[in-house]
């Protein structure tokens, strides 16, 4: 009988500690008026080449916002820094410094002017162009991060599936498909309340330096699209506490 209280109080202790070293990490909260102003100008911009709205998903937020959390930033009248992709990232990426909110992505977009839609290839100036509206990307997720007055703001954006895979463009980038830039479009996929594209009046905008904003893309420069491979995001934070369920049950039926 003692041995089975033991065994049991055993149990009991180990449910606690793994508790302790398998809870979640931070939890980033969202601005809702960012994540409005990003997902509506993406989907406008996408949907100017005819391609389908993407979502916005909580695990690319999240990934995001610790990248963002993490990112040093550069000092003030400083020459500037790597924006901070890392190698390990499963995600496409688009990251930019200097510019407004919706800035961001207007520069971004901006590459267009250098995107050769015959040739089809992938480049190092237009690769934040090629993965905003990259076709098979359905998810997005971004956070930003206030650096100084100097550098202004620091934005990360993640998306799924990746994009800028090599021998997949022509099948993914595709031509303007007659709408202009400033039309306004109806966006479904939205986490705004409204149905239509917002159009702020700093879209596109820089800073006022000439020179300091600056942008940086990842691409999937392998000759294969395995690269494009990762772990489907999801919500889902119950598995640290699974463990402790299991201790517990084994804990009650001693």
């Amino acid at each position: 009988m003692n041995a089975r209280l033991s065994f049991s109080f055993i149990c009991f202790i180990l449910a606690l500690t793994s508790t302790v070293f398998l809870a979640p990490t931070t939890t980033y909260s969202l601005d809702q008026s960012f994540a409005t102003a990003v997902l509506n100008e993406t989907n406008y911009d996408r949907s100017l080449h005819a391609v389908a709205n993407v979502t916005w998903n909580e695990t690319l937020f999240q990934y995001a916002a610790l990248r963002a959390d993490n990112f040093t930033c550069p000092e003030p009248f400083s020459a500037g820094s790597n924006l901070g992709h890392i190698s390990e990232n499963p995600y496409g990426e688009n990251l930019a410094i200097g510019y407004s909110d919706v800035g961001s992505i207007a520069a971004w977009y901006d590459e267009i002017s250098m995107y050769n839609f015959t040739a089809g290839e992938f480049s190092e100036s237009t690769g934040h162009f090629t993965q905003l509206i990259w076709n098979a990307t359905t998810q997005v997720g971004c956070a930003k991060k206030y650096c100084n007055l100097y550098w202004g703001t620091y934005v990360v954006c993640e998306y799924y599936p990746r994009g800028n895979i090599i021998g997949q463009f022509v099948e993914n980038v595709f031509p303007l498909g007659g709408a202009q830039r400033g039309d306004v479009v109806s966006s479904s996929s939205s986490t705004a309340s409204s149905s239509s594209r917002a159009s702020p009046s700093n879209a596109g905008s820089r800073t006022s330096t000439s020179g300091r904003s600056s942008t940086s893309s990842r691409s999937s420069t392998s000759s294969t699209s395995s690269r494009n491979v990762g772990v489907s995001p999801q919500t889902d934070v119950s598995g640290p506490w699974k463990l402790t369920t299991i201790l517990f049950g084994l804990l009650m039926t001693v």
